[in-house]
């Protein structure tokens, strides 16, 4: 199976501000040969805060979770 895995990170880091973001994800692209999986998924997750997954099956959250 042919796999590819994209994304690109931004540079958060400010010398006057720390950064909280804990997780942090930017235009994040997942293929499994010609069909797209994640196409361009962008979230970030600060500090103290609880993030939640929900979908349909098939909609990609254990492929977001896995990446």
């Amino acid at each position: 199976m042919n796999q590819h895995v994209t994304a690109a990170i931004e540079n958060t880091n400010d010398a006057d501000a720390p950064s909280q973001d804990v997780v942090r994800l930017v235009e994040l692209k997942r293929r499994f040969g010609a069909t797209a999986a994640l196409d361009g998924i962008s979230l970030t997750v600060r500090k103290g805060e609880i993030l939640g997954i929900i979908g349909r099956s098939g909609a990609g959250k254990s492929t977001l979770i896995r990446c």
